[in-house]
């Protein structure tokens, strides 16, 4: 019975997703952005330092770093916790869309 179960939460699933991907007026937001510009001294810094570790003649080139889309994270976290209050099951945020202004 559980394959049935799965079975049919991957088709709804499906049907949600062509629902959601044909609707006009939607942006996809991404879950990461490319990190400011001030932020990429630092990071690259630090990221080189700690993998070079005790090969200080390495060489290590940094070539984007990404962050966490901010909208993306605050999104999640409000969604999660209305969700929790309301069940005990786990929630998994897989995509969040931003309605475009007409």
């Amino acid at each position: 019975m559980v394959f049935f179960r799965r079975k049919k939460t991957k088709e709804n699933e499906k049907k949600f997703e062509e629902v959601a991907s044909n609707q006009e007026g939607w942006e996809e937001l991404p879950a990461y952005i490319l990190a400011d510009a001030k932020d990429i001294k630092t990071v690259s810094i630090i990221a080189s330092s700690l993998l070079a570790g005790d090969y200080p003649e390495s060489k290590f080139t940094v070539k984007k770093i990404w962050q966490r889309n901010p909208e993306v994270e605050l999104v999640s976290v409000i969604a999660t916790a209305l969700t929790a209050r309301e069940n005990t099951s786990s929630v998994k945020v897989t995509k969040i869309s931003k309605k475009l202004a007409n």
